[in-house]
């Protein structure tokens, strides 16, 4: 209840506009940064979903060796599928109290994570991508 409170707190804070207006930031930054790594986004309705983002895994790696390997290497916590999605796509949630910072940090450790596991990638490509869109409001 503490919790909640000090949730509420920090919502009424800023307001119903300015939150948001983040938490649609947060998850343009994602699916930025998920692109510009050319992975491929899952769902209906992408640009209107600002609590979570799924995310197909390449071809080349297993989405819950994806999240396995993040969690272990860097200590993020990415949501593998469920059900019939189950090792076909991952979550990244930016619904929430998460920074800048915190979207960055996932980026980045999943850039790593798909080149440890043998997917090529553009290092800092998706980091610039988020970049971007952080800087866009600046």
């Amino acid at each position: 209840m503490q919790g909640l409170e000090a949730a509420l707190d920090l919502y009424f804070q800023d307001g119903l506009d300015a939150a948001i207006a983040r938490h649609r930031m947060l998850s343009r930054a994602v699916k930025d940064g998920a692109r510009a790594l050319g992975l491929d986004l899952f769902g209906e309705g992408l640009e209107d979903n600002w609590t979570v983002t799924a995310i197909r895994a390449p071809e080349s790696a297993d989405a819950d060796a994806i999240c396995a390997a993040i969690r272990r290497d860097f200590g993020c916590v990415l949501a593998p599928g469920q059900g019939p999605l189950r090792g076909k796509v991952f979550r990244i949630g930016h619904l929430g109290y998460f920074s800048e910072l915190d979207i960055i940090r996932g980026l980045a450790a999943l850039e790593m994570t798909l080149e440890k596991l043998g997917h090529p990638v553009k290092r800092g490509a998706a980091v610039a991508a988020a970049e971007a869109v952080f800087l866009e409001r600046r």
